[in-house]
Protein backbone atom coordinates (compact mmCIF):
# COMPACT_ATOMS: atom_id res chain seq x y z
CA UNK A 1 0.00 0.00 0.00
CA UNK A 2 1.13 3.50 -0.75
CA UNK A 3 1.84 5.81 2.16
CA UNK A 4 2.74 9.48 1.83
CA UNK A 5 4.68 9.35 5.08
CA UNK A 6 6.54 6.04 5.07
CA UNK A 7 7.24 6.24 1.32
CA UNK A 8 8.98 9.61 1.72
CA UNK A 9 12.55 9.19 2.99
CA UNK A 10 13.15 12.94 3.18
CA UNK A 11 10.08 13.47 5.34
CA UNK A 12 11.01 10.53 7.57
CA UNK A 13 14.53 11.93 8.02
CA UNK A 14 13.16 15.33 8.98
CA UNK A 15 10.67 13.83 11.44
CA UNK A 16 13.26 11.53 13.01
CA UNK A 17 16.28 13.85 13.00
CA UNK A 18 14.99 17.41 12.67
CA UNK A 19 12.49 17.59 15.49
CA UNK A 20 13.29 17.75 19.19
CA UNK A 21 10.49 15.40 20.20
CA UNK A 22 11.13 15.59 23.93
CA UNK A 23 10.39 19.34 24.12
CA UNK A 24 7.49 19.11 21.67
CA UNK A 25 5.89 16.16 23.46
CA UNK A 26 6.25 17.83 26.87
CA UNK A 27 4.37 20.86 25.54
CA UNK A 28 1.80 18.93 23.56
CA UNK A 29 1.01 16.45 26.30
CA UNK A 30 1.08 19.14 29.01
CA UNK A 31 3.49 17.27 31.21
CA UNK A 32 1.63 13.93 30.88
CA UNK A 33 -0.96 15.08 33.43
CA UNK A 34 -4.07 13.94 31.59
CA UNK A 35 -5.20 10.39 32.41
CA UNK A 36 -5.69 9.76 28.67
CA UNK A 37 -2.28 11.16 27.70
CA UNK A 38 0.75 9.03 26.91
CA UNK A 39 2.88 8.47 29.99
CA UNK A 40 6.28 9.18 28.43
CA UNK A 41 8.02 10.77 25.46
CA UNK A 42 8.62 7.30 24.02
CA UNK A 43 4.98 6.27 24.34
CA UNK A 44 3.86 9.56 22.79
CA UNK A 45 6.37 9.12 19.96
CA UNK A 46 4.95 5.67 19.20
CA UNK A 47 1.42 7.09 19.17
CA UNK A 48 2.44 9.99 16.92
CA UNK A 49 4.18 7.59 14.54
CA UNK A 50 1.04 5.43 14.32
CA UNK A 51 -0.98 8.54 13.50
CA UNK A 52 1.51 9.65 10.83
CA UNK A 53 1.38 6.19 9.26
CA UNK A 54 -2.43 6.16 9.29
CA UNK A 55 -2.74 9.67 7.83
CA UNK A 56 -0.05 8.92 5.24
CA UNK A 57 -1.89 5.83 4.08
CA UNK A 58 -5.25 7.62 4.07
CA UNK A 59 -3.82 10.46 1.99
CA UNK A 60 -2.17 8.12 -0.52
CA UNK A 61 -4.89 5.52 -0.82
CA UNK A 62 -8.11 7.50 -0.40
CA UNK A 63 -7.47 11.21 -0.92
CA UNK A 64 -4.98 11.23 -3.76
CA UNK A 65 -7.10 9.21 -6.20
CA UNK A 66 -9.98 11.72 -6.00
CA UNK A 67 -8.06 14.99 -5.49
CA UNK A 68 -8.03 16.04 -9.15
CA UNK A 69 -11.74 15.28 -9.56
CA UNK A 70 -12.54 17.33 -6.46
CA UNK A 71 -10.50 20.24 -7.82
CA UNK A 72 -12.15 19.97 -11.24
CA UNK A 73 -15.69 19.84 -9.87
CA UNK A 74 -15.01 22.62 -7.38
CA UNK A 75 -17.26 24.10 -4.74
CA UNK A 76 -20.41 25.84 -5.90
CA UNK A 77 -22.70 28.31 -4.21
CA UNK A 78 -26.36 27.39 -4.41
CA UNK A 79 -29.00 29.49 -2.64
CA UNK A 80 -26.34 30.86 -0.29
CA UNK A 81 -25.03 27.39 0.60
CA UNK A 82 -21.62 26.02 -0.34
CA UNK A 83 -22.02 22.73 -2.17
CA UNK A 84 -18.93 20.54 -2.04
CA UNK A 85 -18.20 17.68 -4.43
CA UNK A 86 -19.54 14.27 -3.36
CA UNK A 87 -16.01 12.87 -3.32
CA UNK A 88 -14.93 15.63 -0.93
CA UNK A 89 -17.89 14.89 1.36
CA UNK A 90 -16.84 11.25 1.32
CA UNK A 91 -13.29 12.25 2.33
CA UNK A 92 -14.65 14.40 5.20
CA UNK A 93 -16.85 11.52 6.36
CA UNK A 94 -13.89 9.15 6.26
CA UNK A 95 -11.79 11.64 8.26
CA UNK A 96 -14.55 11.62 10.86
CA UNK A 97 -14.60 7.81 10.90
CA UNK A 98 -10.83 7.82 11.45
CA UNK A 99 -11.34 10.36 14.26
CA UNK A 100 -8.97 12.85 12.60
CA UNK A 101 -11.03 16.02 13.09
CA UNK A 102 -9.84 16.54 16.66
CA UNK A 103 -6.14 16.39 15.80
CA UNK A 104 -4.13 19.60 16.05
CA UNK A 105 -1.88 19.27 13.01
CA UNK A 106 -0.25 22.38 11.61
Amino acid sequence: MANYFSDNEDLQFYVQQGIDWSDLVELTERGFKSPDAPKSVGEAGDTYKDIREMVGEFAAEEMSPVAAAIDEEGIHLRDGEAIIPKAQKKIYDRMSELDLHWLCIP
